[in-house]
């Protein structure tokens, strides 16, 4: 086996596993060109990714957080794989983008606040923590409240829309 080929079915094989179980932050591209990004996992059996892109400089770009939308398994499967023969048209880049649900979070409920409680604990904070938890814990009640938040509001725009708009996660915002 070549150094290419032995590559290439590594790289056969994370893209078989994160297409299966995504995680959020996997960033998708085909030959450089973005294709989406895992945002969050609303459920075992559902993926919330964004694969709208935005300007942001002459020659720069980022994702356009408030176009994410849900897709099952399959759905997000299919749309990484050929049709008709065997493997994945875009390669992924493991965890590589998991700063895209606290974006998320800020377009939604605005730049995270400063912690003023008597505790000097690190982590994020999310309603009603006291600090009294570890930042383990803290960060995974954080991370449980933002999947809840972003399915909720997914939810309501797929029952309005089909699909999120740019104006229900303004009005979401308070915008």
């Amino acid at each position: 086996m070549t150094i290419f080929e032995d590559k290439m079915s590594k790289q056969h094989k994370t893209n078989e596993d994160h297409a299966s179980d995504p995680k959020i932050g996997d960033y998708w591209s085909e030959m450089f060109a973005p294709i989406l990004v895992v945002v969050g996992r609303p459920d075992p059996d559902s993926v919330l990714i964004c694969d709208k892109t935005m300007d942001v400089e002459e020659r720069r770009w980022t994702w356009d957080l408030t176009q994410c939308r849900i897709m099952t398994l399959e759905e997000f499967h299919a749309r990484l794989r050929y049709d008709s023969i065997p493997g994945f048209w875009a390669d992924c880049c493991p965890e590589h983008m998991t700063w895209v649900k606290d974006r998320a979070m800020e377009l939604m409920f605005g730049p995270k606040e400063e912690e003023t409680t008597v505790t000097d604990k690190p982590g994020i904070r999310y309603p009603g923590d006291d600090g009294s938890e570890s930042p383990e814990e803290r960060d995974r009640k954080a991370a449980e409240y933002a999947d809840y938040v972003l399915r909720k509001a997914i939810a309501e725009a797929e029952e309005k829309n089909k699909k999120p708009r740019k104006k229900l996660f303004n009005r979401i915002l308070g915008r």
